[in-house]
């Protein structure tokens, strides 16, 4: 696992409440993980994994996290796993708590690949 950066992401309507781009709902920072061939990839100390929502972006998985303002774990926070389903079986995640989610079960979480088709 290696952790590229820290970046601002919208995944919002492109402004705040005060109409201001980068500030307000669906706006928050990024750390960007890469998946690479790892077996599990370790998310950010604090990041609540297990009340996260898993999201698919093309092959990555986008995590984020559902806390209160203000608190670790803030809403809003998010972990971007490039590539992550982009190898023919995703790797675990893993807490520093030591929480752990098989990739079979990520893969569950973040939803089908195209919604709404058979």
């Amino acid at each position: 696992m290696k952790t590229d950066s820290t970046v601002p992401v919208s995944l919002g309507n492109g402004a705040g409440g005060d109409g201001a781009p980068g500030a307000g709902p669906g706006f928050g920072q990024a750390v960007i993980l890469d998946a690479g061939a790892a077996a599990t990839v370790a998310v950010p100390p604090g990041f609540d994994l297990m009340r996260a929502e898993f999201l698919r972006q093309g092959p990555d998985l986008l995590l984020e996290a559902p806390g209160a303002a203000g608190a670790p774990g803030a809403a809003g926070e998010q972990v971007l796993i490039v590539d992550y389903f982009a190898s023919e079986t995703p790797a675990a995640l893993a807490t520093a708590e030591g929480g752990r989610l098989s990739g079979a079960l990520v893969e569950k979480l973040a939803g089908p690949i195209a919604p709404g088709q058979y």
